[in-house]
């Protein structure tokens, strides 16, 4: 009478990898044939063979093949520096035939360099507008692009008062919380920061309390 444990096999053969797998499958066609317990498996010992025999081979021809590609990826690393050694060269060519002719320049497909044009000093921005806002002693505040700007910088303060600094990014847009006005009217001027320095500030703009 046969005895029944509560044991199970554990395969967990998903994410292993393909050598972990393949001397798995040896190790136990081997126990496998060497038992007087499993006399016929399944699948036979002949099939199970053939499967371990195939994985093997595509296994060995998948490193044939990374180090066919590793070689390959290597040359054409070696065969691209010179071909740009050769282009530079006929670039050279080119600009001597050519006297610095664009046309000729383009005509022997071949792009012509683009002068650098040096940023002068910022101009102001235009368009600068105060409007309040939706809530008590909030306004909104927006302004023209200036080419060239990485930031804004703007000052604010009640007029004939001390002045906030604040340099501003993103958009060209800005709500700001005021103190309470106590009917002095707040003044607002901005200037582009870029690559030349502080641009120029535009014109006060005034708001009056509301």
């Amino acid at each position: 009478m046969a005895h029944y444990g509560h044991a199970k096999v554990a395969m967990k053969l998903f994410g292993k990898p393909n050598s972990v797998l393949l001397s798995m499958a040896r190790v136990h066609f081997d126990a496998i044939e060497r038992s007087d317990f499993y006399l016929q498996p399944s699948p036979s010992q002949d099939d199970f063979a053939l499967r371990m025999d195939a994985f093997e081979e595509s296994c060995q021809e998948v490193m044939a093949l990374r180090t066919a590609l590793k070689t390959a990826m290597a040359r054409r690393k070696t065969e691209r520096k010179k071909l740009e050694q050769a282009m530079n060269r006929r670039g050279n060519y080119v600009q001597a035939m050519s006297y610095g002719n664009a046309a000729r320049i383009i005509s022997a497909a071949m792009r012509v360099q683009r002068h650098r044009t040096k940023v002068g000093p910022l101009p102001s921005p235009k368009e600068v507008q105060v409007t309040p806002g939706k809530s008590e002693n909030e306004v909104v505040l927006t302004w023209g692009k200036v080419k060239h700007a990485h930031h804004y910088y703007l000052q604010h303060g009640p007029e004939g008062g001390p002045m906030e600094d604040m340099v501003l990014s993103g958009r060209r847009k800005r709500t700001l919380k005021l103190p309470r006005l106590n009917g002095v009217p707040h003044v607002f001027r901005i200037a582009a920061i870029g690559t030349p320095g502080l641009g120029d500030y535009s014109p006060w703009v005034k708001l009056n309390p509301w």
